[in-house]
């Protein structure tokens, strides 16, 4: 008999981070694009906090650190947030998240 895993603090879909990125096609940041991700990630604070804020909230992910690994989350999110990044392809479902590493 298998024993059950402990169940992620995250519901996660089996979606790679590959995956992710064909089929949201995160942009490139405008601000000089020396972020992580090749230049794709939007920092925390600053002029790209606000250009994320004043971006469709359906284009964001946030990338969170939850217990030491890291998660990409649909929208915004303000605790334990890493970056950010804004796609191309709206989410449509608030509660996915996707592993980032």
């Amino acid at each position: 008999m298998r024993k059950s895993r402990a169940k992620n603090p995250l519901d996660l879909t089996r979606l790679s981070l590959g995956k992710w990125e064909a089929i949201y096609k995160p942009r490139k940041n405008p601000y000089g694009g020396n972020g992580a991700y090749d230049g794709r990630m939007f920092e925390t604070y600053g002029p790209e906090e606000i250009f994320v804020y004043n971006c469709d909230p359906k284009a964001v992910w946030t990338v969170l650190d939850v217990e030491g690994k890291l998660y990409l989350a649909a929208g915004r999110h303000y605790v334990n947030r890493f970056g950010y990044f804004i796609c191309e392809v709206e989410w449509k479902n608030y509660d996915l998240t996707v592993r980032y590493a």
